[in-house]
């Protein structure tokens, strides 16, 4: 097992250097109007996230059994079950594109709790739905796959995770943390809602009742070299 903390350790060392570009975007309309409109940068990759990088790099299924941590190459769910299996290898990770799925791609909720790199679920997620306090969870907007664009001026290849969320309900829904979930594909079937980033918004925002809720995940490279 040391082996395989020392390659954990290096690798996801390197892998943050140079670090990926990622930062988080969110708008709010109502009958047209743009009420909020904001970016940050993200800093809200899980332990999900780097498990998924070392097993690329390493070419190594998430086969341990031992739990949760950086010794351990396996993966938590957000129902808090750990998961691994030799079978499954990261190449298999995808968003889903389903209206209504809560269980990946973008989801956001109303919690507050600090990010840890830890974290499995979000803290309060929003249900689906049209009653107070539920969200209207649109397609995700990257298709089944995110398919990279290569941004020729800058010279980087960018990822776009998109989501829309409509405020159904009579009350207004104030947005507090948004997350960014991956399903792993073994064969024709799914498995594992797996969350890989987590941020808590900074300045909650109020979604009103007939408001939509755009937000989006952008991810991007260092700049390649001529």
């Amino acid at each position: 097992m040391s082996d395989i903390r020392e390659e954990h350790k290096f690798l996801t060392g390197y892998l943050e250097t140079p670090s990926f570009n990622i930062k988080l975007k969110y708008r709010v309309t109502h009958k047209g109007k743009v009420l909020v409109e904001a970016s940050a940068p993200a800093h809200s990759p899980t332990l999900n996230l780097y498990q998924s990088w070392f097993a690329l790099v390493a070419e190594r299924n998430l086969g341990d059994s031992g739990g949760f941590g950086a010794s351990q190459l396996a993966v938590k769910d957000r129902g808090g079950t750990v998961r691994y299996n030799n079978s499954y290898g990261p190449h298999s990770y995808r968003v889903l594109n389903k209206p209504g799925l809560v269980t990946c791609g973008i989801a956001v909720g109303g919690g507050d709790t600090t990010y840890s790199f830890y974290d499995n679920k979000l803290a309060s997620q929003f249900a689906h739905g049209s009653n107070t306090g539920q969200l209207y969870y649109h397609l995700a907007g990257v298709g089944d796959t995110c398919v990279p664009t290569w941004v020729s001026g800058s010279r980087v290849m960018r990822w776009e995770h998109k989501r829309d969320f409509t405020n159904l309900s009579s009350n207004a829904v104030v947005v507090k943390e948004a997350g960014l979930f991956r399903s792993l594909r073994y064969y024709s079937s799914w498995y594992w809602a797996l969350l890989m980033m987590r941020d808590v918004i900074s300045a909650p925002v109020t979604v009103p009742a007939a408001g939509l809720f755009h937000i989006e995940y952008l991810l991007e490279t260092p700049t390649w070299p001529t």
